[in-house]
């Protein structure tokens, strides 16, 4: 209904400037974002930062304090429509999209008080957007503290178990015995049929296969199991104790939600924060309270132990759900043969097979990303 069209090509750069302090100005290029054509979509931008330089302000939030100016449908409008990240970005004030983030969330703030009949919309992306951060600090952190494992040791250890065995293997090359495919896949269903006892176990097809097979897995499961040095040390001390409890618990702390535990007694200690801001209600009241906030600090703490002591583990019998997995397929050792020469060293060879683990890890994380995204978050939410 509106003639927003012709406005637009009627307004020019002296006309802009002249109408810049009015919130108006930045209302109509949204509308006309919106409704009729968003390629000058940046004047929206220029007006949105025009309109608080003109008040002399350099946040949109900071009209808290000169709000009586304005009328409030115009100023609804400007900080619900206008003041969004994607329209913010244009100016200098903020440098990193969380300070955007923050700003928006000052903005979501202004808004629940002066327009409070859309409340429930204006919590809902206070909530989002707090979600949001919470997630890329954690992702954040992941990405700063990569998993690892201690490697000189678990290179002294093949040096002195398996350097002899790798020799030997060479001499096997040399006299034209590499490991191949079918080799090394007879291999690994005899050392499977080992493991069941109701199985006779096939013999290898040629020495050279068994012997790499061996050689390769032996160092293998020293990478991922050694209690001091591998894998499994590194989940337990870095992630399974402690690391993990603090990086899901955190937020819900700095916000006061959950408690910790009395000593001795396993019970948790008494929601003393909230209690106070609530203020003066019924005692049975503030009672069943604490009761619901100690108790889901105790449901929140055991869906975390679960979660470590079940599945942040390298997946065995002990441990059939564990997300990490230890074992590699045939097509990796043959490709490692093709790598082995005469020439080559014992470090070299080791080096090859650290290669084969980190990938072997970094599918596992792919893995355990993915449960996360599908059910831990998920059960979380609804926790």
């Amino acid at each position: 209904m509106l003639p927003i069209r012709e406005c637009a090509l009627k307004l020019g750069k002296e006309a802009r400037k002249r109408i810049a302090g009015k919130l108006t100005t930045p209302i109509f290029y949204d509308l006309h974002a919106r409704y009729i054509d968003d390629r000058p979509r940046d004047l929206r931008g220029y007006t949105y930062e025009d309109f608080l330089i003109a008040h002399g302000l350099e946040r949109p939030s900071e009209l808290r304090s000169i709000m009586e100016r304005f009328p409030k449908e115009q100023l609804v409008y400007y900080l619900r429509y206008v003041c969004v990240p994607d329209v913010m970005q244009v100016s200098t004030e903020f440098q990193r999209s969380r300070d955007l983030e923050d700003e928006r969330l000052a903005v979501c703030s202004l808004l629940l008080d002066i327009d409070k009949e859309n409340s429930n919309d204006y919590e809902t992306e206070i909530r989002e957007i707090t979600r949001k951060q919470i997630i890329h600090g954690g992702v954040l952190q992941i990405e700063q503290s990569k998993i690892s494992i201690d490697v000189e040791p678990i290179r002294r250890w093949a040096e002195r178990n398996l350097k002899e065995s790798f020799a030997r293997y060479q001499v096997l090359v040399d006299a034209g015995m590499r490991a191949g495919a079918e080799g090394i896949a007879a291999a690994q269903a005899a050392s499977a049929a080992k493991t069941k006892p109701d199985s006779l176990p096939e013999v290898p097809l040629d020495e050279a296969s068994d012997l790499l097979l061996f050689i390769v897995r032996s160092l293998l499961n020293e990478c991922f199991s050694n209690p001091y040095h591998g894998l499994d040390c590194y989940l337990s001390m870095r992630v399974r104790h402690g690391a993990l409890s603090g990086q899901l618990r955190g937020p819900l702390e700095d916000e006061k939600i959950i408690t910790q535990r009395q000593g001795g007694s396993g019970e948790y200690t008494h929601n003393d924060y909230w209690l106070q801001r609530i203020g003066q209600i019924d005692s049975r009241l503030a009672e069943k309270i604490d009761d619901l906030l100690r108790k889901f600090s105790r449901d929140y703490d055991s869906f975390i132990t679960s979660f470590a002591k079940d599945r942040v583990q390298i997946q065995s019998s002990d441990h059939p759900e564990g997300l990490f997995q230890a074992s590699f397929t045939t097509t990796r050792v043959v490709l490692l043969a093709h790598e082995i020469h005469s020439d080559t060293t014992f470090d070299g060879f080791v080096d090859l097979c650290l290669g084969i683990f980190w990938e072997i890890v970094d599918e596992s994380l792919t893995d355990v990303r993915s449960y996360i995204d599908s059910s831990l978050k998920p059960r979380l939410n609804k926790l």
